[in-house]
């Protein structure tokens, strides 16, 4: 396969569906507030309007995650869908079960999405996959070198490490873990290294998805109990989200951090760029496989009652072949990595960031295109459908319990699990009915 356009398109040319003649306007929602991201947004949609007479104007409303999902939810309450959306799987999965969005089979299949990064639901894809976010750890190399540690790889070595480098006189911690329930950092964090110890919550058995907490339990038991001991080298109780993990360690009071993508890096480069010259990028540390819990992004199409989705398709497929496709997955250099093995392989590791940070662009490396996805498990060739209790689960922040029942109230492990294991049960049961 080859990366389509001289830029570096997504995926391979093919013939873009035509649209109806008449001038409209296309709505376009989505929870990214990065103004860099929303300028490279607007030449695309400019582009595509230029190209598309048909198509007065593309309407986008930029919110901040959270605000996005509950404004799309308000939309879609009163009938007042977007027309294009760009949000990740988890939120894609729950609306590609409860009907709202348009089967987008037949772009997937014409564009050539490489199989692994297809997420069905019944035999139809309902996105378009845009980009992939790699979970990697942050570390201030500068307090590494000086006490004479490496990276860590494993759980064993992160104890230690955080360990050395705590000095809770100098309010200096090795480590910070989140331990905010409603956090959706807290959640990915706690996946992640669930998975990273062998211990699955759901399971693809039989041709059907299946919880499998009791028969993981001592493989999640260890991962609350290295969570408890990274207590120790920690601020009590970080009651943190996102924002607040990059600011603590840009303030200099942290030794590691973990992320989900490189969006640390970039913000220390734009804000602190004395912490970015002694920051170091390396894998995430895991104990028996590797943590890589993968955030997949992608492009949908919302069904409206007696509407032509050929209009919303062609934005969609414009959106993913334009040259411009690569100024955008390089507004946040290294955090948006194409789901396109050629493309990914190619132009993309091209820019100047990855020159300065080839520990980035290693961490990277080392991670793909393999990894697990919340609503499928494990990344394999061709995968499961999408698992829509997985998703209502990850929403819901019973994965962030792992971490926040045993720490923040006290509760046994068995008692942890045994909580999860009856929500995801009947997050299962719901979906029978």
């Amino acid at each position: 396969m080859k990366a389509a356009g001289a830029a570096g398109g997504l995926f391979l040319m093919g013939k873009a569906p035509a649209l109806a003649q008449g001038t409209q306007e296309l709505t376009f929602l989505t929870g990214e507030d990065g103004k860099d991201t929303q300028a490279v947004w607007a030449k695309m949609f400019k582009e595509f309007t230029d190209k598309n007479k048909s198509v007065s104007a593309v309407v986008p409303e930029y919110l901040n995650p959270d605000e996005a999902l509950s404004r799309l939810s308000i939309l879609l309450n009163t009938g007042q869908a977007p027309d294009v959306g760009k949000f990740d799987d988890v939120e894609l999965t729950a609306l590609a079960y409860n009907g709202m969005l348009e089967p987008v089979t037949d772009i997937v299949e014409a564009i050539g999405v490489p199989e692994g990064a297809r997420l069905r639901y019944k035999g139809e894809d309902y996105f378009v996959p845009s980009d992939i976010g790699i979970p990697m750890m942050f570390y201030r190399k500068d307090w590494f070198d000086k006490a004479g540690l490496q990276a860590p790889k494993g759980w064993d070595d992160y104890l230690k490490a955080a360990e050395t480098l705590t000095d809770k006189s100098q309010r200096r911690y090795g480590d910070l873990l989140v331990t905010n329930p409603s956090s959706g950092y807290t959640t990915n964090v706690a996946l992640n290294q669930a998975w990273s110890n062998g211990g699955l919550f759901f399971d693809w058995i039989d041709g059907k998805w299946q919880v499998v907490v009791d028969q993981h339990k001592d493989e999640l038991t260890q991962t609350i109990e290295w969570f408890k001991k990274r207590t120790a080298f920690s601020p009590v109780s970080a009651n943190y989200a996102y924002a607040q993990v990059n600011q603590a360690f840009a303030a200099g009071n942290v030794a590691m951090i973990e992320y989900p993508g490189a969006r640390t890096l970039n913000y220390l480069h734009s804000d602190f760029p004395d912490i970015e010259k002694v920051t170091g990028v390396a894998p995430v540390p895991a104990n028996k496989k590797p943590a890589v819990k993968l955030s997949n992004g992608g492009l949908c199409i919302f069904k409206k009652q007696g509407r032509d989705p050929a209009a919303a398709k062609a934005l969609v497929r414009s959106m993913v072949e334009s040259p411009l496709y690569l100024e955008w997955l390089w507004t946040v250099p290294g955090h948006l990595v194409p789901t396109n093995k050629a493309l990914f392989l190619g132009k993309w590791r091209e820019h100047e960031f990855f020159k300065a940070h080839p520990d980035l662009l290693a961490t990277i490396d080392a991670a793909y295109p393999s990894g697990y996805s919340a609503v499928t498990g494990p990344v394999a060739t061709k995968g499961p459908d999408l698992n829509p209790a997985a998703s209502s689960v990850f929403r819901a922040g019973v994965y962030a319990s792992l971490i926040g029942s045993p720490i923040l109230d006290g509760t046994s492990a068995e008692q942890t699990l045994g909580a999860i294991a009856k929500s995801m049960q009947t997050a299962m049961d719901k979906l029978k009915t």
